[in-house]
């Protein structure tokens, strides 16, 4: 069977779906895999002989719709493959597989009961009704290799225990980090890899640099341990401030950061010549554990415990098991408390447990918030939930107000159409008596040549026959002389006429001039009144897009609201004694409505 698998993620997302790959291979069945180009190397090593489509566009643009152009080169690779059945592998899909769905007729659409990708702060922006036709029944906070073992047993038609993910390291990829090792100063198996740098869109979900660098220090002073700091060219500052903070032990490390074709194979290569990895929940630590490195990650609770590691090796996961896990990272507190309150003692005595054999698997810690961190969180959750419920208010009032402002402006507009249409009629009406004047002055000219000819073929004709009295008058001087007289008076005669025509002629061009004058103004003003009509329909187009992302966004707003007035975390704040209160509903109290 040929099968399509969508997997529009990222590192991490794509190697934990290896096992998944490799059982569908294993059954015989044909893989083309739609990827981003940044995974693209890995997917000869995840899935030897699946065909890549490479996805161009950034499937998770909260703008993106289905119907996009942006989508139509991938429908059509997508389509070119002929595939008997779509996987939509994320839990959550974008408007790439529901535009894949559908133009994929009569093909079978398999996936997990997740739901589609909304950008919290923009709202839904298409149907978000359509989910996969065929849906295996998964909980959003299991973890990603279980959710994959399900979506599996749904394709093949039986159950299936996948193993953990597994990667090879090639020959030319090692050589690759050997280099890189070299230029370091680092020898291959004399450090573990660390990936601890923030980026702008990173750093409410890393730990403390400071904690970082305490942990790092007293494991390299404990266990005489060098590190390698990776991440991109945004995290490097961050690395490097962690590094002055280790004091002396930073001075022993290196810092090596991606940014030219060919830097996932030297990554690979980095980490297969590693002792382990350290550092946050990202896609090299699921490369380290599906390579079969020991791992270490603080992990904060966005979407714990989906994407904890899952390799060969021992590996520990420590995070804070704060009440608000499961945020997606759309952290509503001062600070991401589930991984910046993490004890640096807590990470220190899990590297201990690594380096001295205690491990012996994967293990997940978490650990007890203290009451006065839950206190606190209870607190600033109760805060953020006012300051949300007043923001929503006040947006829901700007919104209505702009509802209105909105609603004049486009009955102005179909005003100024419907103006617009009796101009084009009456441009209409002027085209049309315009090219009636013109036809009759061209009739009239038209008749008047005719007549000119047939004078001038009449006088022609006159002076051919005086022409001929005169050669046959030879008997006297007389008739010569009176043939002469009467040959200049015809000829004064033809003169006169010829001047006569011309000057009817004249007259005749004189009197179409200011026709032509009056049909030239005409259509000018026709050429005016469709661009005022164009510009006209533009406006009218405008404003109504506006009114339906109005709409939209109001739809949003009352969705946040009521989800706010049933969330846990109103119940939590009553059950702390914290009355909130939305303005509607003290004046509903107060007998005012």
């Amino acid at each position: 069977m040929r099968i399509l698998l969508s997997n529009p993620d990222t590192i991490g997302d794509v190697v934990l779906r290896q096992p998944l790959l490799a059982a569908l291979r294993d059954a015989g069945h044909d893989l083309a895999l739609i990827v981003r180009p940044l995974v693209t190397p890995l997917v000869s090593i995840l899935a030897p002989g699946a065909r890549v489509i490479p996805l161009s566009a950034n499937v998770y643009d909260p703008d993106l719709r289905a119907d996009s152009p942006a989508l139509d080169d991938i429908a059509a690779l997508a389509a070119a493959e002929r595939p008997d059945l779509f996987v939509v592998a994320p839990f959550q899909w974008t408007a790439l597989e529901e535009r894949l769905a559908r133009s994929l007729p009569g093909v079978s659409t398999v996936g997990m009961t997740g739901r589609r990708f909304v950008a919290l702060d923009r709202g839904p922006t298409a149907d978000p009704s359509w989910s996969p036709p065929r849906a295996v029944s998964v909980a959003e906070d299991a973890p990603e290799t279980r959710k994959n073992e399900l979506l599996a047993g749904e394709i093949l038609g039986r159950a299936v225990a996948l193993p953990a993910p597994a990667l090879g390291v090639s020959d030319p990829q090692r050589a690759a980090a050997r280099a890189a090792l070299a230029r370091l100063g680092l020898e291959p198996g004399d450090y573990w890899v660390a990936c601890v740098g923030s980026g702008p869109f990173t750093h409410v979900r890393n730990w403390r640099p400071e904690a970082w660098a305490e942990t790092l220090a007293g494991w390299s002073r404990r266990h005489g341990r060098r590190f390698l700091f990776i991440g991109s060219d945004e995290e490097a500052e961050s690395c490097e401030r962690v590094r002055a903070l280790m004091g002396e032990s930073g001075s022993r490390c290196a810092t090596w950061t991606g940014h030219a074709e060919g830097d996932l194979d030297t990554l690979l290569g980095l980490i297969e010549l590693s002792l382990g990895y350290v550092g946050r929940d990202t896609g090299p630590m699921h490369l380290a554990a599906a390579i079969g490195k020991p791992v270490l990650a603080v992990f904060g609770g966005g979407t714990w415990p989906r994407f904890i590691p899952a390799g060969r090796a021992p590996s520990v996961a420590i995070t804070v098991g704060v009440p608000c896990a499961g945020c997606g990272w759309t952290c509503h507190l001062p600070d991401s408390y589930c991984i910046k309150s993490v004890p640096a003692s807590e990470v220190l005595a899990a590297a201990d447990d690594l380096e001295s054999g205690r491990v012996p698997a994967g293990e997940v810690r978490q650990l007890a918030p203290d009451p006065a961190l839950l206190a606190r969180i209870g607190r600033e959750s109760t805060s953020a939930a006012r300051e949300r419920l007043v923001s929503l208010s006040l947006s829901r009032r700007n919104a209505m107000e702009t509802t209105a402002t909105l609603t004049a402006s486009l009955e102005r507009a179909i005003k100024d159409a419907a103006r617009a249409e009796i101009l084009a009629a009456d441009l209409e009406s002027a085209r049309a008596e315009a090219s009636r004047r013109e036809s009759v002055l061209r009739q009239r000219i038209a008749a008047a040549e005719a007549l000119l000819r047939a004078r001038e073929a009449e006088l022609e004709a006159r002076i051919a026959a005086l022409e001929a009295e005169a050669k046959s008058a030879t008997a006297s001087s007389a008739l010569v002389a009176a043939a002469e007289q009467r040959l200049a008076a015809a000829a004064a005669e033809h003169q006169r006429q010829i001047a006569d025509l011309e000057a009817r002629l004249a007259r005749a061009h004189e009197s179409l001039t200011p026709a032509q004058q009056q049909l030239t103004d005409a259509r000018n003003q026709a050429a005016d009144l469709r661009v005022r009509l164009a510009k006209a329909e533009a406006d009218l187009a405008v404003l109504a897009s506006l009114c339906r992302q109005r709409e939209t966004e109001t739809e949003t707003l009352r969705v946040r609201v009521a989800d706010l007035m049933a969330s846990r975390w109103r119940k939590y704040g009553q059950r702390l004694g914290i009355v909130m209160t939305l303005p509607w509903e003290r004046e509903a109290r107060n007998g005012q409505h």
